[in-house]
């Protein structure tokens, strides 16, 4: 390989290294008000939920998609009645704003 075909495959790998590393602002671990650890990583287009933690640990916990305006849209199952919720949320700091129900369910997670 000549010395311009090593600089571009580098190039290409540093871009292909950053892109992995790069994690979206949703993901991570998220404790809920009652401290259920909620757990969020990419899964294909979107992010799935799964819970972290107590009775519940290791169950789906739903999904989202990431809006063109960076707000999240998906469905989040309440694990003790296993009742779907279709709604929002979004990531401000190290707070993630959850609404469902047209805004007359709203719970806020922390960032661990």
């Amino acid at each position: 390989m000549n010395k311009l075909g090593m600089i571009a495959a580098g190039v290409a790998f540093l871009a292909s290294a950053g892109a992995v590393m790069a994690a979206d602002a949703v993901e991570g671990t998220w404790a809920r008000p009652d401290g259920t650890l909620e757990i969020i990583k990419a899964c294909g287009p979107a992010f799935c939920l799964k819970v972290g933690s107590g009775e519940y640990k290791g169950n789906s916990a739903g999904s989202f998609k990431k809006q063109p305006d960076g707000t999240y849209k998906g469905k989040i199952t309440e694990q003790k009645t296993k009742i779907g919720f279709s709604g929002t949320a979004i990531v401000e700091g190290n707070t993630l704003k959850l609404s469902a129900l047209g805004g007359m369910k709203k719970e806020n997670w922390t960032r661990k």
